[in-house]
C-alpha cells in the first residue's frame, strides 16, 4: 500500500495520520519514502533539450504578450518546470550579451593602464622606503660626528 502512495507521489502520512506510521508501514518503508521525497535529484536535461527549449521560448515570445508567459507555455511542452526554463533563458542572454560585448579596445586600454598604475605605486613604495632608510643613516651619521 506504501508503494501505491509513493508512486502517486502523495504524502501518506498526511492523507492517514501518525496512525499510518505505527500501523501499515515499517522502518525501511518510511526511509524510502523520507529519501523519496527529500533526496531526490532534479532532472537533468540534455543539452539538445535545452537548445531545442530555447528556441521554442525565442518563437513563442511574438505569441504571447510577456517573455514569462512564454516560457510557462513552452515548459509545459518541454516537461519541465518553468523556473528552470527560465534560468536557461537568463544563462543563454547573459551568455550571447558578454559573446556581443567582448572586449573592446578601450577596456583593453584600461586594464593596460591599471598594470601601469599598480607598478608605479610600488616603486612609489620601494623608493619611499629607501628614502626614508638613508635619511635615517644620515641622521644617525650626523650624531656621530
Amino acid at each position: 500500500m506504501l508503494r501505491h502512495y509513493l508512486v502517486a507521489n502523495e504524502d501518506p502520512i498526511a492523507a492517514h495520520g501518525p496512525a499510518f506510521l505505527t500501523s501499515q508501514a515499517t522502518a525501511a518503508a518510511v526511509h524510502q519514502y523520507l529519501e523519496h521525497v527529500y533526496l531526490r535529484r532534479p532532472a537533468r536535461y540534455s543539452p539538445e533539450v535545452v537548445q531545442q527549449a530555447l528556441r521554442m521560448v525565442q518563437e513563442a515570445r511574438s505569441e504571447y504578450g510577456s517573455q514569462w508567459a512564454a516560457i510557462t507555455s513552452v515548459a509545459a511542452k518541454v516537461g519541465c518546470t518553468s523556473e528552470t526554463l527560465r534560468r536557461w533563458v537568463r544563462k543563454w542572454e547573459n551568455d550571447s550579451n558578454q559573446q556581443k560585448i567582448g572586449t573592446p579596445p578601450d577596456n583593453e586600454r584600461l586594464l593596460t593602464l591599471e598594470r601601469e598604475n599598480k607598478e608605479l605605486r610600488k616603486a612609489n613604495e620601494i623608493l619611499r622606503l629607501t628614502s626614508a632608510f638613508f635619511a635615517k643613516a644620515e641622521l644617525e651619521r650626523s650624531f656621530k660626528s
